[in-house]
């Protein structure tokens, strides 16, 4: 364990480019965990470089199956960029199946192996299949509309809205994507 942290030999260390307070990720993941369940744990820390102070960080987990409340039979994402080369994640044009650890501007945490991609496979060709229509209709099927409208809300509130374009987690249950 390091800082009260769980023991893991892979932890992140964040500046305080974008938060000069230092605030606003402890509170922020503290106030997630709270309200929608599933969070890494942060730290505050001096960081020393050789004898020279470089100044707090946040030092926190990173995001994993366990952190995530992602059963076993699920699977983690973790989006790099709203788009790459002009094309939207969203926008369906992608056509090629999903392999490897990335596909596209997606990054799979968990599982290992290419089966892990099957919950983005079946959002690709739903996304491939409907209409406007049949989009409207069954989005629902396929996405926990509560659980993406309280990120929206979080993300909105903490004032991290660069978080709904990258750098977010996409979590599948084995029947839907939260």
């Amino acid at each position: 364990s390091l800082l009260g942290l769980r023991a893991d030999d892979d932890y992140a260390l964040l500046g305080g480019y974008s938060d000069p307070s230092r605030l606003r990720i402890p509170v922020g993941l503290e106030l997630f965990r709270d309200t929608c369940g599933a969070a890494s744990d942060v730290a505050l820390c001096e960081v020393y470089f050789g004898q020279y102070y470089k100044g707090i960080y946040t030092l926190t987990e990173r995001p994993e199956r366990k952190t995530a409340n992602v059963p076993k039979d699920g699977a983690l994402y973790r989006v790099l960029a709203a788009a790459v080369d002009g094309v939207d994640i969203l926008s369906g044009m992608e056509a090629a199946a999903p392999r490897g650890e990335d596909w596209y501007n997606i990054g799979k945490v968990y599982p290992d192996g290419d089966d892990g991609w099957m919950a983005m496979e079946k959002l690709q060709a739903f996304l491939f299949e409907a209409d406007d229509a049949a989009f409207a209709e069954k989005i629902g099927d396929y996405l926990d509309m509560t659980a993406f409208a309280d990120y929206y809300l979080f993300c909105n509130l903490i004032g991290a809205t660069d978080n709904m374009q990258k750098n977010m987690f996409i979590a599948w249950d084995g029947e839907k994507m939260y």
